[in-house]
């Protein structure tokens, strides 16, 4: 049996509909300003989703956080709080605005250590990204009192976390701002990739224009810094369609943590990060602690389970990012980067695919000594 870490299974099957979809924008849309119409469609159509007032599409999940970064005032040597397990696209965002990234721990649960976040906080704070990797819920209040407290401003980087939520909203409505990715990655994505800005303030949404709008008319044009993130209209009905398709799609990854769950919490040597009360996750890989990590990635790889194996490099091995780094030390980070293992749990899945994974990983312990 041969399982891709990220199948296109969803897209195949809804191929049909796609297309569809296309040629109806072309034939009843030949003049590229009715396409606005239905990129603000789709735009509010995402943003019901999340139950955020409202939603902006971009290229990608790292001008999200570009773009976020900058409305929130963030400016010269001002700090950003963030996990030190976040993507490097997000640190390089706080860069871009020559900002200075603030690395804090995390626990076990992937949640962000209190504690080290705390003592982190000073005059030059200027927001916290709370980010929610693998698309893990976590409960966010205790930061957004914090932010609270200390006249602060909260982006949630939830380019991982569709469908995600605590209490039964969904993450990325949380804070001041909202950020996804429509990566082909991701739970709900393009062909390629994408992002959104959700938010619930008019004032936001203005600013948020001014960066991301280009010559509409004589009285709308905007120079920013950055070339201007356009997100690409052939990926629409990808994101009408899906998102129409969510509560599927949020069903079929929930029935197959379980049996993930299920079979993996009865061997040993594999710990699985698991929901509190009022967390509901919808992973966008499933992610376990497991011994002998490295070596179980590459037996899974050679059984034709590709692409199981840690996501990315950590921050702080980054040549650029260790002047932030310096003696710091992450002991939650680091055994999160020794034992995290992401295993396939793209929509669609079979269950039979992941019993496959199970037997496997089975296979590998009960023959390893």
């Amino acid at each position: 049996m041969k399982i891709f870490y990220h199948h296109q299974r969803l897209n195949i099957a809804i191929y049909p509909l796609i297309e569809k979809k296309l040629k109806q924008l072309i034939l009843n849309h030949p003049d590229i300003r009715d396409i606005y119409k239905y990129l603000d469609q789709i735009q509010n159509l995402w943003a019901k989703y999340i139950k955020t007032k409202y939603s902006v599409f971009t290229d990608s999940g790292t001008s999200c956080i570009w773009i976020g970064l900058s409305v929130l005032g963030v400016k010269k040597n001002d700090e950003v709080i963030l996990p030190v397990t976040a993507h490097p696209a997000t640190v390089l965002s706080i860069l871009g605005l020559s900002a200075k990234p603030v690395f804090i721990d995390i626990n076990p649960d992937l949640s962000p250590n209190l504690k080290d976040l705390k003592r982190k906080i000073s005059k030059k704070t200027k927001v916290i990204i709370i980010s929610y990797m693998y698309g893990k819920s976590l409960n966010p209040y205790p930061i957004l009192e914090l932010a609270k407290q200390h006249n602060l401003k909260i982006l949630e980087d939830a380019c991982q976390a569709h469908g995600s939520e605590y209490q039964n909203k969904k993450l990325g409505s949380f804070g001041d701002i909202g950020c996804f990715s429509f990566n082909f990655r991701k739970t709900i994505s393009t062909f390629g990739e994408g992002g959104a800005i959700n938010f619930n303030s008019k004032k936001i949404k203005t600013e948020i224009h001014k960066r991301t709008l280009y010559k509409l008319d004589s009285q709308l044009i905007i120079s920013t810094k950055r070339p201007t993130p356009y997100f690409s209209y052939n990926s629409l009905p990808f994101i009408e369609i899906k998102t129409k398709l969510a509560k599927k799609i949020e069903q079929n990854k929930l029935l197959s943590a379980r049996i993930y769950g299920k079979y993996l919490s009865k061997i040993k040597q594999v710990k699985l990060i698991k929901d509190k009360p009022y967390e509901k996750t919808i992973w966008q890989n499933y992610l376990i602690y497991a011994k002998k990590r490295d070596k179980l990635a590459r037996f899974l790889e050679r059984n034709g389970i590709e692409g199981a194996e840690f996501q990315f490099e950590p921050v702080y091995t980054f040549k650029i990012f260790k002047p932030f780094i310096k003696k710091q030390c992450f002991p939650g980070a680091k055994y999160y980067h020794k034992h995290g293992l992401a295993l396939p749990i793209f929509p669609l899945i079979k269950p039979a695919e992941i019993k496959y994974v199970i037997q496997k990983i089975n296979q590998f312990y009960s023959n390893s000594k």
